[in-house]
């Protein structure tokens, strides 16, 4: 008797031989159940009031069943099946999870999305009357041109596309809230390969949309919301409106800022990691209050993030110039305990948003190094110098790691551009590191910088000849060019008396 009340409300109605089931979003009477015995399960409830407030709602006809008097386990499994036929047997409807969603709409995104060329989804949606149909064809097209770029310049100009974009600009009223972001979204998938400023879609079409979206704003979900900001940030970014102003760009930056302001009410609303270290790149720089508050849900729902959202993080956070200690740390401590291998251009990315945001953390550095060990073989010329660079930026020594920098100079010294050769030089000197096979690698090194010396920028020239003296390795061709008057004479020139370290290293 208790598990049935756990499942559904058992109510008495003054009725002979009725008793009434309530189960989520229906109702099932089921007869032979004496008044007594309800009244008894009724008192489970505490509450005896149950027996008059229910007893007066309509029941449907279609929910009564007829069931033995004591067998509750018949009346529970009744009661589950009558609720399944009401959800399976709705026409027009397939079921997914709680929520109800037409099987027009189910089958036209499965078969929109086993197309994978524009002309398809073009000739699908010729005809298409219906604007959620349309606005579905329009993001599958973002999606194909987002993954086929060539397929992008063609679609763009098809008359087919404008026709739909002019008919949907009418009927942009009827068409869900996902499928409006998306197709902002998809707007932007669709033109981004356009120089700024050359061609687009059509200006009413636009312009309705953006309308839209600014009326809808309050009924969109947070993850809606997220998905907009985004794609106006990258829209805004793209369009080169560099002093240009228009009544299109203003209905934009109005959309813009009236879904940040929603996004910085809602930020509690934000459940997802991914999603957080997203906005945190692109809408965080243009709003600093959101930004602050991403920062503190980034916190929250840091342990679930892949490792891709914590680098995502780790480059706003340096590119907006922001230091949160908290949330540095903790993105610190999740690499530190990464095991897998982690690929050269996410160390490099990690190791430079550190330097940018001068956060020492030895073991997570560690960490990195080795995965920059494990690669070693795999790696690039520029790979060996930025990270080099990056890592001697942190003063940050691992005998190995420089081991394996040094290995790669030895067996490239002869192919590697000079610039990446200059680097390489700069990042031993700041941790006074030489290789041990020095006597070998040094001359070739000393024959390219001599023959390509001119080459170098005259910053990186007067760096390379100061780190070679802190090596015990000073080149007196090399110091006869950065110590003649017209070396000095270029300095000024080129860069004015603004780089008071470079002046320095002359005295």
């Amino acid at each position: 008797m208790a598990r049935c009340i756990a499942a559904r409300l058992c109510i008495a109605v003054p009725w002979p031989g009725i008793r009434l089931c309530i189960c989520p979003g229906e109702f099932v009477i089921s007869s032979s159940q004496r008044w007594q015995r309800v009244t008894m399960l009724c008192s489970h409830t505490g509450n005896n009031s149950l027996t008059r407030s229910y007893a007066h709602q309509t029941v449907s006809s279609t929910a009564i069943h007829s069931t033995p008097h004591n067998d509750f386990e018949q009346i529970n499994e009744g009661a589950e099946k009558e609720e399944q036929t009401c959800v399976d047997g709705s026409a027009g409807l397939k079921q997914s999870g709680r929520k109800m969603v037409p099987r027009s709409w189910m089958d036209e995104l499965e078969s929109l999305q086993l197309m994978t060329t524009t002309e398809e989804i073009l000739e699908h949606s010729k005809v298409e009357t219906k604007a959620d149909a349309l606005a579905m064809a329009v993001g599958r097209l973002g999606q194909v041109v987002s993954n086929n770029k060539e397929q992008g310049s063609k679609v763009i100009h098809d008359n087919r596309l404008h026709t739909m974009l002019m008919f949907l600009s009418s009927k942009l009223e009827n068409v869900g809230h996902s499928n409006l972001v998306g197709l902002q979204w998809s707007i932007w998938q669709l033109w981004r390969g356009q120089p700024p400023g050359e061609g687009g879609p059509p200006k009413v079409f636009v312009k309705s949309l953006h309308a839209v979206l600014s009326n809808q704003l309050k009924k969109l979900t947070y993850k809606n919301l997220s998905f907009l900001a985004e794609a106006l940030s990258l829209e805004q970014g793209h369009s080169g409106r560099q002093g240009q102003h228009s009544e299109e760009f203003e209905i934009e930056d109005d959309l813009m800022s009236k879904t940040l302001r929603m996004l910085e009410l809602r930020w509690v609303e934000a459940d997802n990691g991914v999603r957080v270290a997203l906005l945190m790149a692109r809408a965080g720089p243009l709003s600093p209050l959101l930004m602050e508050r991403l920062e503190e849900k980034a916190l929250e729902l840091i342990e679930s993030m892949p490792l891709w959202a914590l680098r995502t993080m780790c480059i706003s956070l340096a590119n907006q110039k922001r230091s949160p200690q908290a949330l540095i740390r903790a993105i610190a401590y999740y690499l530190a305990q990464e095991r897998s291998t982690m690929c050269p251009k996410f160390v490099i990315d990690i190791v430079n948003a550190f330097v940018q945001l001068r956060f020492f953390n030895y073991l997570v550095l560690k960490r990195l190094a080795n995965s920059m060990v494990i690669s070693g073989p795999q790696l690039n010329s520029w790979q060996v110098s930025e990270a080099s660079l990056c890592f001697s930026q942190l003063k940050f020594y691992s005998p190995a790691l420089y081991r394996t920098f040094a290995q790669h100079l030895t067996e490239h010294v002869e192919t590697m551009e000079v610039t990446y050769l200059a680097e390489l030089i700069m990042a031993f000197a700041r941790v006074n590191f030489l290789p041990a096979n020095d006597d070998d690698v040094f001359p070739k090194v000393f024959k390219r910088l001599e023959a390509e010396f001119d080459h170098l920028k005259l910053s990186t020239q007067l760096m390379v000849v100061w780190c070679l003296c802190i090596l015990g390795l000073p080149q007196p061709n090399l110091l006869v060019q950065v110590l003649s008057p017209s070396f000095y004479l270029k300095m000024v020139d080129e860069y004015g008396r603004q780089q008071k370290h470079c002046f320095e290293y002359i005295i």
